[in-house]
């Protein structure tokens, strides 16, 4: 629905988190908020995005709805990257690759990784970027995913 209608895709979004609110199921709320604050996100509506993230990552985290932690942290860390509050984007993309390094998926880790290098790449430490760019690659290569490991090495060999 975003790709074809972005203010009635936030509409729905909306309707589904406030429905999720009143039915009190955590791990819904938490999945329909993130969903809803990516959407707010990408019609520039940061503030409104921000707002809601905060409110579900205390919602998961007090609930222990980790593999939706992990994405609010994400997109939230996101959010203050747009803003240039790279020292929050920075904390929360931090702890994501904390909760990724501790379950050991090599792919998640290494879009953690990723995230991370960005925001210091925007930061303008070209040095901290790349190096985390690199790990962010071997991360993908260990995954034992062909189709990306393939890509990565033309990636890396660019670097």
């Amino acid at each position: 629905m975003f790709d074809v209608d972005n203010p009635q895709a936030v509409e729905y979004a909306e309707q589904s988190f406030e429905l999720a609110k009143q039915l009190g199921d955590s791990a819904a709320i938490v999945r329909a908020g993130r969903q809803y604050g990516q959407l707010l996100r990408r019609v520039d509506r940061l503030e409104d995005a921000i707002a809601i993230f905060v409110e579900v990552l205390g919602i998961s985290e007090r609930n222990n709805v980790v593999a939706e932690t992990k994405r609010v942290l994400n997109a939230l860390a996101l959010a203050y990257n747009y803003k240039a509050l790279y020292d929050k984007a920075l904390d929360l993309n931090f702890k994501s690759l904390e909760i990724r390094e501790r379950e050991g998926d090599k792919s998640e880790i290494s879009a953690a990784r990723n995230n991370i290098g960005l925001v210091y790449y925007k930061m303008g430490n070209i040095e901290q970027a790349l190096d985390f760019f690199k790990q962010a690659i071997q991360a993908k290569i260990d995954s034992k995913n062909s189709t990306q490991s393939r890509d990565l090495y033309q990636c890396r060999s660019r670097l």
